[in-house]
This record gives structure tokens, C-alpha cells and sequence, in this order.
């Protein structure tokens, strides 16, 4: 996991607004640009300050009292990043590159493959007045269709906690793609599942089958049954040091995985997998709340997820902190 911010010099009200290179993503091949698009009411502001941010926990200083849009710019450095926005049903838009057109853009030293942009709006809860965000138009995504078959997908997002707003950025998926003799490409079963990104990998590959690595049915076997077993043993290890402990009130979790963008993560506990809204996690950092893989943790309470079809969890744990 990657946190981001960035800092925008404002002299003066007459000064434009200037787009900065936040973070050059050598190793993935893109840059990440940042820039505040005033409202109407920012314009009349007299009192603007200047955004900062901090290096290390990518928060955004600034007191946002009205709805704002900040724009997100991504320049891929390599052919084989594509953009796409993705809605609640995960229906996937891949977005055209500003690259080209007659659209001004920040000039970069590098040779640029394309030109993404992806406006977020923050919004002022009616209520308690504090900044936020909604899923899924937070954020956008990256991805990258290398020539082995192998795809990696990247999300940018702009998140509030506790209406403090951070730029955050992670990666989420990898799969690969294999080489079939008789079906010409195979997906694996959990990009199978995700049909709109089915359609969108298997478009890319149908023509590139010959490069990929041959799909080898009893090693993948082998690895789902490696990881199954490993999911368990985790499972049992965290009864053991619960049993160790010998008090019934101190329960046990293990961080899995968390999404940024979307706000939960999922957990092991002695009850198998459970699933963890960041407003149940308490940390003593400066992060935002989220957990970590492998994090040692204790939670408060795990209750059932009953007749909710929206989600494959089936517990949920609340009261999460760091042990």
C-alpha cells in the first residue's frame, strides 16, 4: 500500500492553479498528477490557503468547508497500461487518453504511452459538515496486460476518514492468463468471475495465446489446494492462541486484505473469514484507517451476516485494534 498527497504553490488569487507530479510509479510505469478545481464558492474565497500534504500518510491539509472536485492525471510510461472506470455493478469503461487532442496536459520527460483523467468530487455531509467521498466514483483504475499474460490492477482514489481526505494508491488484482491448446487462452477461475473484466482480458489475449505460459492443470490444483490448506492452518493457529490465552473475552483477527476506495477489508479469525468496515478499526498512526496483511490484531465483537445477497461474507467484526 501507497499513500499519496500533494502540494499546489499559490501565490496569489490571480495565479492559476497548477497540476504537480505527485509520485512517479517507475516499477508499475505511471506518473500521478494532482490539481484542485475550484468552485464557485473557492473563487470567492478570499481566505484560501495553500494545500500541503505529508509525505509519508498522503494527507491533504486543507479545510474544505464546501463541496470541491479535485482531478486526478495519470500518465502511463509503458503500452500496456489501460484506464477504466468500473461502477456498483463492476461493469467496466475503459476511458479514452487525452493523449493527442487539442486538451493541454502536463508535460513530462518521458516518453507517454497515454493520458488519464478522473475528476472526484468531495462533498460536505449535511449534518456533521465534514468532507467526503462516495464508492465507486472515488477512484479509478489502472490496469496492466503484460505480454505474459499476467494482469495487474492498480486503484488512485480520493478517501475521507473522519472528513480528513488523503490520496491513496494500492494494488488490488493479479491474475494470470495461461495459453490453452484447445480453447486457445484460460482464465483463472476468479477472473472468470468478474465477467466484465472477463470480456476485456479475453478481447487483449485472444490473439496473443502463442506468448503466454502454458496452462498447467495440476499445478494450479496443487496451488489452490496450498492455499486452502494455508487459509485453514491460519484459521487453527489463531484457536490455539486464543485457547493459549484462556480468556473467552480476548478474540483474535489476522489481516488478509484491505480496499482503500471502497473502505472494508477481510480478516481471519477463529470463525474463518470475516469482514471489517474501516469506521470498527482503531489505529494509533497517522494512516488511514485500514489493516494491514498479516497484522496481529484483537476485535470486540463478530456477528452474522444474514440475508444480505450483496456480499459472499458471512460474519462481520466489529470493534478491530491493533494488538
Amino acid at each position: 500500500m501507497v499513500v499519496l498527497g500533494v502540494y499546489y504553490p499559490y501565490s496569489n488569487l490571480e495565479r492559476k492553479w497548477e497540476m504537480q507530479l505527485i509520485q512517479k510509479q517507475k516499477y508499475f510505469g505511471f506518473e500521478i498528477y494532482l490539481k484542485k478545481e475550484l468552485s464557485k464558492e473557492g473563487k470567492n474565497n478570499l481566505l484560501l490557503k495553500d494545500i500541503e500534504y505529508d509525505y509519508e500518510t498522503g494527507l491533504i491539509f486543507e479545510n474544505v468547508d464546501h463541496d470541491a472536485t479535485f482531478l486526478i492525471e495519470i500518465h502511463t510510461l509503458k503500452g500496456s497500461l489501460i484506464a477504466v472506470e468500473i461502477d456498483k455493478q463492476k461493469n467496466i469503461t475503459q476511458k479514452s487518453s487525452l493523449r493527442g487532442s487539442t486538451r493541454q496536459v502536463v508535460s513530462s520527460k518521458g516518453k507517454i504511452f497515454g493520458v488519464y483523467q478522473k475528476r472526484v468530487r468531495v462533498k460536505i455531509h449535511n449534518q456533521i459538515y465534514i468532507p467526503y467521498t462516495t464508492y465507486p466514483e472515488n477512484h479509478f483504475k489502472i490496469i496492466d496486460l503484460d505480454s505474459r499474460g499476467k494482469v495487474t490492477i492498480f486503484e488512485i482514489a480520493i478517501i475521507s476518514d473522519n472528513g480528513i481526505l488523503y490520496l491513496t494508491f494500492q494494488k488490488v488484482h493479479e491474475y494470470q492468463v495461461y495459453n490453452h491448446e484447445e480453447e486457445g487462452i484460460f482464465l483463472c477461475p476468479d477472473l472468470i468471475k468478474w465477467e466484465s473484466l472477463c470480456h476485456l482480458v479475453g478481447d487483449f489475449y485472444n490473439d496473443k495465446s502463442r506468448k503466454l505460459p502454458r496452462h498447467d492443470y495440476d499445478l494450479m490444483q496443487k496451488n489452490n489446494l496450498l492455499e486452502f490448506s494455508t487459509t485453514n492452518e491460519l484459521i487453527e493457529r489463531i484457536k490455539r492462541a486464543e485457547e493459549k490465552l484462556g480468556d473467552g473475552d480476548i478474540k483474535i483477527a489476522v489481516g488478509i486484505w484491505f480496499n482503500f476506495a471502497n473502505r472494508f477489508g477481510m480478516v481471519a479469525t477463529s470463525q474463518g473469514m470475516a469482514r471489517v468496515y474501516y469506521d470498527q478499526i482503531s489505529r494509533n498512526d497517522k494512516f488511514p484507517k485500514h489493516v494491514k496483511e498479516s497484522e496481529k490484531l484483537i476485535y470486540q465483537e463478530l456477528i452474522d451476516i444474514i440475508g444480505n445477497k450483496d456480499t459472499k461474507f458471512k460474519r462481520e467484526v466489529r470493534g478491530l485494534s491493533v494488538q
